[in-house]
């Protein structure tokens, strides 16, 4: 197997032949960039996290899975700075849901040295 970043993810293709074309290189996208990065589906589920993001939520993707927005909503949170849940329609995410185009934001998650 080719060693160089990223390209030890890669499933065979019988694997991806069930997922769409956008997700695959999606994910070749945010397994090569160095912050954490989190792909969303439309139900609001994680259904892939990079290595950044592995060491926040503490388990490798392929280890893992899709994550449901109630698990990560549960574990992690999305949190003021004082801890406080942001209310879901205020969440970076509903917004690129609703609108259907791309979110980012800066928020606050849980984590077990306190909020990150």
């Amino acid at each position: 197997m080719d060693q160089r970043p990223g390209l030890d993810r890669i499933k065979p293709i019988s694997e991806l032949e069930d997922q769409p074309l956008e997700l695959i290189l999606a994910r070749n996208l945010v397994s090569i960039i160095s912050l954490a990065a989190f792909l969303v589906d439309v139900e609001g589920a994680i259904v892939y996290y990079n290595d950044a993001a592995e060491e926040v939520i503490g388990t490798r993707f392929e280890e893992r899975g899709r994550i449901t927005r109630a698990e990560w909503n549960a574990e992690l949170g999305l949190v003021d700075e004082h801890g406080r849940p942001v209310p879901f329609d205020q969440l970076p995410l509903t917004s690129a849901l609703r609108d259907g185009r791309p979110g980012y934001g800066r928020f606050f998650i849980r984590a077990e040295g306190g909020l990150l």
